[in-house]
């Protein structure tokens, strides 16, 4: 499935806010799951990552888990999207992402 998801325009593509709350992030990205969104932020950090590097704004600037929609999805699609998997559950997180990417997309340019 490698490279499969470069379907949509990264450079091109708007989201309904600069800032994300974790929430909205989660379902602008095709109804992801939280727990999914921590289980990576989780792995970025063991690998000694950070996490500004997802897209998350560092907690001293809002109270709410904020996000930058445009640098994670770029993480995303670099990270989570285009890399090789034989689990058959991240390959459904990785559709589920990719779907509601291209319908937004879509949908934003009529």
């Amino acid at each position: 499935m490698n490279g499969q998801f470069k379907k949509y325009d990264i450079s091109n593509y708007k989201f309904s806010h600069i800032w994300l709350d974790q929430k909205k992030l989660c379902e602008e990205f095709g109804g992801l799951k939280e727990s999914q969104l921590y289980h990576w932020q989780y792995q970025w950090q063991k690998s000694g990552r950070d996490l500004a590097e997802m897209g998350k704004l560092p907690k001293h600037l809002s109270r709410k888990n904020l996000w930058d929609p445009q640098k994670f999805l770029i993480w995303v699609t670099n990270n989570q999207l285009n890399k090789p998997t034989e689990e058959a559950h991240e390959k459904h997180i990785n559709n589920k992402i990719n779907y509601a990417l291209l319908n937004n997309q879509q949908r934003k340019a009529i």
